[in-house]
């Protein structure tokens, strides 16, 4: 399989894919390690997903995960919402 684009779920699909067994291609037009906005804040779910990778042990470890037990956005219209990450 030949997956575009290396970031968050490319990478996860890859090693899922791998994991499954599939020979796995990962391609991405960027260097890494890089600056990415998006990856600065990782929701619930995805906690849950590093843990079954086996990732996020190493992460803190690493001491290189930080967890706050709320959060929140403002849209570009000025609706807000901050709420506890559960």
């Amino acid at each position: 399989a030949v997956i575009v684009g290396a970031g968050p779920s490319g990478s996860v699909c890859g090693h899922f894919a791998a994991k499954a067994g599939v020979k796995v291609a990962l391609l991405d037009k960027e260097k890494f390690p890089r600056d990415k906005y998006c990856g600065d804040a990782v929701c619930t779910p995805a906690i849950k997903i590093l843990e079954e990778m086996g990732v996020l042990k190493e992460l803190v470890d690493a001491g290189e995960a930080h967890f706050a037990d709320a959060g929140g956005f403002v849209s570009p219209d000025g609706t807000s919402y901050i709420g506890a990450s559960v």
